[in-house]
């Protein structure tokens, strides 16, 4: 019994000696991690946290011990070592962001998962971030993919999540399962991936010039500004196309080699006389907007069969040999997709200028009197008090057909050019432009002026010559008659201006059958209507009569055909609809001195069943118009009730 009260004793000493010594250091260190160790960090927050522009240098270990350093300098990311040459950006990026978001899911201790379970013995990789003042940011080891799935956003998306242990200042005794750590994918294909395999890294905004020479010949491309717009300056002064242009640029920048080797590690294929296979020469301007003297050269070696897909290039800077792709393969980008060429990269439109910086276009043919011209020119709507284009038809200017004026803009700054025919005609009338068919100069918001001529010529073809610029090009047909010469096809479209204030009533025949006679006062808005002598008022229906009445005031022709169209003038000598308006004519006063009436005359284009327009003419006018069905079918309304 002694014995046992004394071995009770001597437990309870030690126990209280334990419990003074944690209380000891508690009260000394506030901290009892050096007893217990670290307690695991909490689901959901961030393994590190640091700005995601605070790295300078970067370290990548793997479990074999080969090492990659790199260092930021100047916002671009460089390799140190194994070799030297610029990083991918994209990636070093995409490895610090993956860092700064390893999202904890769940927590071990380091005792609890053996090293072949987290890969954290082998296979794994060490990876060390400091900043430019040498402060470590995060520094870890990463392990395999873990078997677990973590929800990665709102929508319910599930994100793979792999083994982290951290190192160094920030070993904590635990392992972890993160989040965001798919950065792995890109370490599995090893360092080699991590180098820029583009040859050309630029800002766009600040190309000045680009030199391409290839076996089709040297083409130089330049612009003044960073504002200025881009033109050929060799062989010829032209303007460039656009579209081309923007895919030269963005094909050189995504230009990417599947392959880089370093120097001495392969054989280049001795240079042929004549130069390298194709040479693209890029310079910039400076901060201060002036054109800087170095410039950045893409030296392209010839491949070394006929059936080679790749070739060996070199770029100013850089000890990288590029194997770059000769043809299109694996979504990347290749030599034979950029526009080089002359006739790829210059403009494939008669003119440049966007409609909107036009400000007049004179219009002469041969059978024009040359004093005067049609010609068309932006304005203030007197009405609207907004712009539009108005035309001089006859003599004064009226507002110009709108659908006209866009076939015409459409056809010069649109339409596609469809072959460069020469560059330096000997002769000008095989192409129809000694005597021209159409001459047109367009007038823009800098007070230049640029002419243009067209014609057919004896192959049947059309051609166009812009008096700025060499050589003959062919059009096609359809751009040619969208330009229109007639005067009476820049009318506007409305058909008339109809006095509704004064109209006194209108008289509608269909074909077959007696005309209804309607009278209207506008102030009381009352109808009245007589068929054969009858008063029929009461079975008019006055809403349709109502609509008929603005359908007539808003009537629009679809296309005007002049007043020598033979064609319109047979067929509606039998008009399939006829509508006569009456209105009273005025004097100062506002006294009736007079009736004034004019006719409308309808008639189908054709009488297939699926005929879609008619021919028209209106009294006192001197031009036959067609009208859609749809406008036609608005005014053939019956307005008496059944």
């Amino acid at each position: 019994m002694q014995m046992r009260s004394v071995l009770s004793t001597i437990i309870l000493a030690a126990l209280a000696l334990s419990l003074g010594g944690l209380a000891y250091v508690q009260i000394k260190e506030n901290d009892l991690t050096s007893i217990f160790g670290d307690p695991p960090r909490k689901a959901d927050e961030a393994l590190f946290s640091f700005e995601l522009n605070a790295p300078a240098r970067l370290t990548i270990t793997n479990s074999s011990g080969k090492k990659a350093e790199f260092r930021k300098s100047g916002g671009l990311w460089y390799m140190i070592s194994p070799t030297e040459d610029r990083a991918d950006f994209r990636h070093l990026q995409s490895l610090v962001f993956a860092s700064r978001q390893l999202i904890i899911s769940e927590s071990f201790d380091q005792d609890e998962l053996s090293p072949k379970e987290s890969g954290l013995a082998g296979g794994h990789y060490k990876i060390n971030i400091i900043d430019g003042d040498g402060n470590q940011l995060a520094h870890y080891k990463l392990g395999k993919r873990s078997p677990w799935h973590c929800v990665a956003n709102e929508n319910g998306n599930l994100a793979e999540t792999f083994f982290i242990q951290p190192i160094g200042s920030f070993a904590d005794d635990h392992i972890y399962v993160c989040a965001g750590a798919n950065a792995r994918v890109l370490l599995d294909e090893g360092f080699p991936i991590l180098r820029d395999h583009r040859p050309f890294l630029f800002n766009a905004l600040q190309l000045a010039n680009i030199t391409v020479q290839s076996k089709n010949g040297e083409v130089v491309i330049n612009r003044a500004g960073m504002k200025s717009p881009w033109r050929i300056t060799k062989p010829l002064d032209l303007r460039t196309d656009t579209d081309a242009l923007e895919r030269l640029v963005s094909g050189l920048y995504s230009l990417e080699a599947p392959k880089i080797h370093d120097p001495g590690s392969i054989t280049i294929p001795a240079r042929p006389a004549g130069g390298a296979y194709m040479e693209v020469s890029l310079g910039f301007f400076d901060s201060a907007g002036k054109i800087h003297p170095k410039k950045v050269t893409l030296e392209v070696e010839a491949p070394a069969t006929p059936e080679s897909n790749t070739v060996f290039a070199k770029v100013t800077g850089r000890s990288s040999i590029f194997e770059l792709p000769l043809t299109s393969a694996n979504g990347l980008v290749s030599l034979s997709d950029l526009p080089i060429t002359v006739n790829e990269l210059r403009s494939h439109t008669l003119l440049s200028h966007p409609p909107s910086t036009l400000r007049s276009a004179t219009i002469k043919t041969p059978e024009q009197d040359p004093a005067k011209p049609l010609l068309l020119a932006l304005a203030k709507d007197p009405r609207t008090k907004r712009p539009r284009w108005y035309i001089n038809r006859t003599g004064e200017p009226e507002p110009a057909n709108e659908k006209t004026v866009y076939q015409l803009f459409t056809a010069i700054t649109r339409d596609q050019i469809l072959a460069f025919t020469s560059d330096a005609p000997a002769e000008l009338a095989p192409f129809g432009l000694k005597t021209p068919a159409v001459s047109l100069t367009f007038e823009h918001s800098k007070n230049q002026k640029i002419e243009i001529d067209l014609g057919k010529g004896e192959d049947g073809n059309y051609y166009a010559l812009r008096k700025d610029e060499p050589g003959v090009v062919q059009i096609d047909t359809g751009t040619f008659h969208h330009v229109a010469t007639k005067p009476s096809s820049w009318r506007d479209s409305l058909l008339w201006s109809l006095p509704i204030i004064t109209l006194k009533g209108f008289a509608i025949e269909h074909q077959g059958e007696p005309p209804l006679l309607l009278s209207y006062n506008f102030l009381t808005e009352q109808w009245a209507a007589r068929r054969e002598g009858k008063n029929v008022t009461s079975l008019l229906n006055k809403q349709r009569a109502n609509i008929l009445l603005d359908n007539l005031e808003g009537l629009r022709v679809t296309r005007w055909l002049g007043p020598d169209d033979e064609e319109a003038a047979d067929r509606l000598i039998s008009p399939t609809l006829s509508i006569e308006v009456a209105y009273a004519v005025e004097d100062d006063f506002g006294d009736e001195i007079a009736t004034h009436r004019r006719l409308l005359n309808l008639t189908p284009f054709s009488y297939a069943d699926k005929n879609q327009l008619f021919y028209g003419r209106l009294s006192g006018d001197p031009d036959y118009f067609i009208l859609s069905k749809l406008a036609f079918d608005k005014l053939n309304v019956d307005l008496l009730e059944k």
